[in-house]
């Protein structure tokens, strides 16, 4: 059976250890939908699936919600960075590549 959009999980919330302040306003959840293959543009699939945080930026800024914005990504603390890198490295693998790597969705 192969992955068909409507299958496959459409969005990811990450609740961040070290909340994003943005003047008064302190972000503590993001949420990232689905990537789509143009939000890959200026960077490759490849750069995000070895967890390039400069490719990652870009990709983050274009699908969370609220916008973290590229500079904004790549000063975060390391951990909640990968919490966000690690759900895009998740939405790019088929339901084969998980249950080869012993992943369950």
């Amino acid at each position: 059976m192969s992955d068909t959009p409507s299958t496959k999980k459409k969005f990811a919330t990450v609740t961040l250890d070290e909340p994003l302040v943005r003047g008064e306003q302190s972000i503590d959840k993001v949420t990232l939908r689905r990537p789509s293959a143009g939000d890959f543009r200026g960077t490759t699939m490849s750069a995000a699936y070895q967890m390039d945080p400069v490719a990652l930026s870009k990709v983050i800024s274009r699908i969370s919600d609220p916008v973290i914005s590229a500079p904004e990504f790549l000063a975060m603390d390391a951990d909640d960075a990968g919490a966000l890198a690690g759900e895009v490295v998740d939405f790019l693998l088929t339901r084969q590549q998980k249950a080869e790597a012993g992943l369950t969705e």
